[in-house]
Formats: C-alpha cells, structure tokens, sequence
C-alpha cells in the first residue's frame, strides 16, 4: 500500500483495519486439523482477503481506470521510483521467494514473475495455512504454489539487504555509504502466523518461529552496528502483546493502546527524530508524475 499504492500511513492503518475486520469476522466452522490427513485446516476464507484486497488498489489514486485484479507488480515502462517487494515460501521448495515491482538481474522465470499482479502477491504473501489456503497462481502455462513468507522469512531485514546489494551493484562494504536509513518495524511479541503441515510438525517448530525475528533482528544489528551507532538503522518493536494473535481483530483497541504506549516512550521518541533526520526529506517521483510527464511528452 506504501509503496506500489503510493497511499499514507494513516490511509493505509484505516484500510488495514477494514481488511482485518472483514476478513477476520466469520471463520470457518471447521477442525484445525484434518483427522484423515492430520494437516492443518485453513480457518478463514481466502476468497474474503482477496475481495478486500482488490478493493484496496481499486481505491487507490494509482489504478484510477484499471480493473484491480489486472494490476501488476511490475508496470511494463513504467520505471519503479519505490522499489518494493514483499515475500512468500515457495510450498514445494521451502525456498523465499520475492515478488517485486522492479526488474532483478538473473532471475529465473521473469517473464512468470513479470506477469503476478498485485493481488496474486498479496495473496501469495499472506497464505499461512493455518488461516488461509496456500496460494495457486499461474502465469504463461507455468503454475506455482506459495505459503506465507513469515514461515521462513518472518523477518525479511536480510533479503532486503541482498536485493540492495544486487540492485545497486555494490560490495557489504560500500552498501552502508549509499544507505540513509533502514527502518525495521516489528508486529510486537505474537505467537506464529504461518502454521504448515502436520501437527508434528507445527510442535516442532513452535519455538523457532517466536523466537526467529527478534533473532534476525540482533543478528542483523550485530552485523551492522555502524550503521545504528550513526542512526542510520533502527527497529521499533512494541511490547507486552504476547495475548494479542494474528487474527483477533476485536483486540485492534488494544493494539493500539499498546503502540501508543510504546510511542509516547520519551527514549523512542528521539529514536524516531534521529531516523527521520537521517532520512531526509526529498520526496521521490511518484507514479502519477510519471504518467504526468509521458502524457506531456
């Protein structure tokens, strides 16, 4: 929504909510587990998430005239001044995948990727088994199957390292010259959102994947220190919502109780000052000044 939307933050808190109470409201009368396969049973519709979703970028000042469910990641001439992408667990691989709006250099099937829509992406991003299906999407005779990205991946800071460095070309040690700042926004202390297979498996990795992004988190800080020593790097991370699960949406009240406490912490505060002077505040060219200048030209 930030990005390839070009929607506010508080836009995108608002649309974020209506999803999260729609979406969320109705569960499936189902067992969590399917006693036959012993796999877990997806507990709400995917069918819901996705009339949402296309709501959003249908409302969006971007997409005006264009049918939602056509809209693309990666606009065919049309350059991305915001280069977004977001990540999914390949269900047959286990492998991260990163479905983008930019172009990547080497990447296997491009002319697949080049054809995902926003929507699929969502869909594909979001697809923990234990809440929704896995994510079908099919492209150019090529079909693939996605899960949620936070299986494996609940804490991205290192792909987005890796994409920075492919992008730009550059080594470990010149990456950090061209950075402003990196922002690494935590969802609080939750259980795990992306539950797959059996119920073996689940227990197995319970632990893993609580423990896993506050981990990424220190690693990454401990690789790159400099970077945060000049403020260059920071994470906000609200606390004490260990009760307060992915999909209770009638908690959002507490929630934000919750980060507003976190906020209003006179220490985070000047945190935040320090990461937005050292952002800066130019603004980048935006989707419709494109299309401003090519309909000008």
């Amino acid at each position: 929504m930030l990005g390839c939307l070009e929607m506010d933050v508080q836009t995108c808190i608002e649309k974020y909510i209506e999803v999260m109470d729609y979406v969320f409201d109705n569960p499936t009368p189902v067992m969590p587990v399917n006693i036959f396969s012993r796999e877990l049973t997806p507990k709400y519709q995917q069918s819901r998430l996705r009339e949402r979703i296309l709501s959003v970028i249908g409302d969006s000042r971007v997409t005006q005239g264009m049918p939602p469910e056509t809209v693309r990641m990666r606009r065919a001439g049309i350059p991305s001044h915001c280069k977004v992408f977001v990540v999914a667990t390949d269900a047959n691989t286990s492998d991260d995948v990163q479905f983008t709006n930019y172009a990547r250099p080497f990447e296997q099937q491009s002319n697949y990727f080049d054809q995902v829509t926003l929507c699929e992406a969502a869909l594909a991003s979001t697809a923990a088994l234990s809440f929704f299906e896995p994510m079908k999407i099919s492209h150019g005779g090529i079909s693939r199957t996605f899960l949620d990205g936070g299986f494996y991946q609940n804490n991205p800071v290192s792909i987005l390292w890796r994409e920075a460095l492919v992008q730009f070309n550059l080594t470990d040690a010149e990456l950090p010259q061209r950075i402003r700042c990196i922002l690494s926004i935590g969802t609080g202390k939750m259980g795990p959102k992306a539950l797959n297979g059996t119920v073996k498996h689940v227990a197995k990795r319970f632990i893993e994947l609580v423990t896993r992004t506050d981990d990424t988190a220190k690693e990454f800080l401990r690789a790159h220190q400099d970077l945060a020593t000049i403020h260059r790097y920071m994470r906000f991370d609200p606390q004490y919502m260990e009760d307060i699960g992915l999909a209770d949406a009638k908690k959002k009240d507490r929630v934000a109780e919750l980060s507003a406490y976190y906020g209003n912490n006179p220490d985070h505060q000047t945190r935040l000052l320090q990461s937005q002077e050292a952002a800066g505040s130019e603004q980048s060219t935006s989707y419709l000044e494109h299309e401003e200048q090519v309909n000008f030209a």
